[in-house]
């Protein structure tokens, strides 16, 4: 579906994030006088409903009311947070309801352009970054969209202007997506978000979505990572990554086969997990026809992401790192190979998505983390799993529960051992005490005095 076929059909937007608010500022730039109508399940600040209706005719739905809503409307543009399992939308939809995205909406408008597409439960973020930068650096005409910095709508006036697109999709934006990616990268595959999606089956069906078959297409996908090697193996023209005969790491040299491409030196891009986010930010480059020497000389002055194992300072003896976008197991376990060698303190916890947090506790204790502190949510569940690993190995962190952030910044700075690390690494999202991850590692950073 193109913007142009919304003409003359009853429209709906649903979700005010900041998706919400481009998919509005879209519609009102392309058709001025149509009427349309927003639809929240939460209450609309009064204050959002004065900015928004400045883009009047808006009609605001909320509440109980937007299920009848959905029915009454031909097309639903739908924030990438709400469930696609809700039984509202699948009443709806079975009326004859069509429900598309600002993904789908721009991919279909920049449908014969060049698009990297990337997804994978860590370490997304952090590789398209890389292949953005890559691409800038080699003066290519660049942008990156999507889960990341602006929203798609946003950059459709660039959308002659650009050569390549790279695209971040978490797992609610691939779960509807209609592809169009040339080269789509998954970077690996770990169950997640099981409270939108479902269950675990479900999670890795709509990461897949990101594929789409023919010959024209390259599916890139991480060697080292069995689930995703086993739910690619009916895919067409695979590629691997981290593979012994492909582009691959070791130690901090990166080679393809047995051949030495050249060494990751940028101290951001520090880690295994990172060197492998290097090697599959390079396979699609090397997909999308570019020379991979050229693109590792490039990363020199490469710089992560806010809040991705950032190393805020030191402050009466210890040290204090922001590793608050970590919203999973996987994340914290990367954050501790990094960091451990000095005293370590770990602030873990947060919004309770059901993940297992077996592996993240048998690590702190085999690798003997000697202080925990868990913060509200699933806080408890984390220490019983670090409780229940730490019977096992006999070794094992201290653990104290904290009433928030500030008190668990207060513990962290009592109890670390001078020359130690603070590190906020929560393995779960921040919903119910921040709005965001960002939220959240800037009020670490205030806590810390940093």
């Amino acid at each position: 579906m193109r913007l142009r076929d919304l003409d003359g059909k009853k429209v709906a937007i649903w979700g005010m994030g900041k998706d919400g608010e481009s998919a509005l500022r879209c519609l009102r730039s392309l058709f001025p006088d149509k009427h349309l109508t927003i639809l929240s399940d939460q209450p609309i600040p009064e204050t959002q409903r004065r900015e928004l209706g400045q883009l009047a005719p808006v009609v605001f739905t909320t509440g109980h009311a937007v299920g009848e809503a959905l029915c009454q409307h031909d097309v639903v543009i739908k924030s990438p947070g709400i469930p696609l399992y809700k039984d509202t939308l699948l009443t709806a939809k079975e009326q004859g309801t069509l429900f598309t995205s600002t993904a789908n909406l721009f991919f279909a408008e920049i449908a014969n352009r060049d698009i990297i597409a990337v997804t994978g439960t860590k370490g997304k973020s952090t590789t398209a970054s890389i292949i953005h930068h890559c691409l800038l650096k080699m003066g290519v005409s660049a942008e990156i969209c999507g889960n990341i910095g602006k929203p798609f709508l946003d950059f459709l006036e660039k959308k002659t202007q650009t050569d390549i697109w790279v695209a971040e999709l978490s797992s609610y934006q691939t779960a509807d997506l209609q592809p169009f990616a040339k080269i789509a990268l998954l970077v690996n595959m770990f169950p997640e978000h099981l409270d939108w999606h479902g269950s675990r089956d479900d999670y890795f069906r709509d990461k897949l979505h990101l594929f789409s078959p023919g010959k024209d297409k390259s599916t890139i996908i991480n060697f080292l990572d069995p689930q995703s090697r086993l739910l690619a193996a009916d895919l067409p023209n695979v590629t691997y990554f981290n593979a012994p005969n492909a582009i691959h790491v070791n130690g901090s040299d990166i080679y393809r086969g047995d051949e030495r491409l050249g060494a990751v030196t940028t101290g951001d891009l520090k880690g295994q997990h990172n060197h492998n986010n290097v090697c599959a930010a390079l396979t699609a480059l090397e997909a999308a026809g570019f020379d991979v020497r050229l693109c590792i000389n490039e990363l020199h002055d490469f710089r992560g992401l806010p809040h991705r194992q950032k190393v805020l300072g030191s402050k009466d003896g210890l040290t204090f790192v922001d590793d608050s976008i970590s919203t999973t197991p996987e994340s914290a376990i990367a954050a501790i190979e990094r960091f451990n060698g000095s005293p370590l303190c770990l602030l873990l916890g947060g919004y309770d998505r059901q993940q297992n947090y077996h592996g993240l506790a048998t690590l702190i204790c085999k690798e003997d983390i000697p202080l925990v502190i868990t913060l509200p949510g699933n806080g408890d569940r984390i220490a019983d799993s670090i409780k229940e690993a730490k019977d096992k190995t006999g070794t094992g962190p201290e653990i104290f529960a904290a009433e928030d952030l500030a008190s668990a910044v207060t513990t962290a700075t009592a109890k670390t051992p001078r020359g130690g690390i603070v590190l906020l690494s929560p393995a779960a999202p921040s919903y119910g005490s921040f709005a965001n991850f960002q939220e959240r590692g800037q009020a670490f950073a205030k806590l810390a005095g940093l």
